[in-house]
């Protein structure tokens, strides 16, 4: 059994093992060509990692904890909240949450250095996200775990699902999700 006392909690999670998992799903030879499903597939139920076009000013509260917003929209979203949730009635799940996606520049301007530690899903806070269509096809594209807002599931009717993951982009998009979110065991912690 874990120990409970005060201080640092047991992780919820191997780091290790996710941080390996995450390695395989790069290495592989399939997740270029699988990373989204094919266009044209009709997207009935939104679902956790579906980019979502919509034009809203990212939401936050500020230094004297007043809600604002940016002054620019953003016009790209991933979704965050669980596929599960999303299928439920509105009445029992109301709220879901989307992560802004940023455009870093182009991609034929990108560092190759910066670029292959993106294509590694080095970074735990930002995850890069590869052009799903011709129109962001020179884009290079980040998820900024950090800028997760809440969203009313009613308000998602305000935009369109313009790309889903296929199982490969998924794994490693929940993967890299969850080794966000979940504590690790401390072992790399400056002391």
């Amino acid at each position: 059994m874990a120990d409970l006392s005060p201080g640092r909690w047991p992780p919820s999670y191997d780091a290790d093992q996710l941080q390996e998992s995450i390695r395989v799903i790069v290495r592989g030879d399939r997740l270029a060509s699988s990373f989204y499903m094919p266009a044209g597939r009709p997207i009935e139920d939104m679902a956790q990692g579906d980019i979502f076009e919509l034009d809203a000013r990212f939401a936050y509260l500020d230094e004297c904890a007043q809600p604002r917003a940016e002054s620019a929209a953003n016009r790209y979203w991933v979704v965050i909240g669980n596929t599960c949730d999303l299928a439920r009635n509105l009445q029992h799940v109301r709220w879901t949450q989307l992560a802004p996606i940023r455009f870093v520049g182009k991609l034929s301007d990108t560092p190759e250095n910066v670029l292959s530690a993106f294509k590694r899903y080095e970074h735990g806070r930002r995850f890069f996200v590869p052009p799903w269509s011709l129109a962001v096809k020179d884009e290079c594209m980040v998820a900024e775990f950090l800028e997760i807002v809440t969203i009313h599931r009613s308000g998602l009717a305000k935009g369109t699902v313009v790309a889903r993951m296929d199982f490969p982009g998924w794994i490693l998009f929940h993967s890299c999700l969850v080794r966000y979110l979940a504590r690790d065991d401390g072992r790399h912690d400056q002391t």
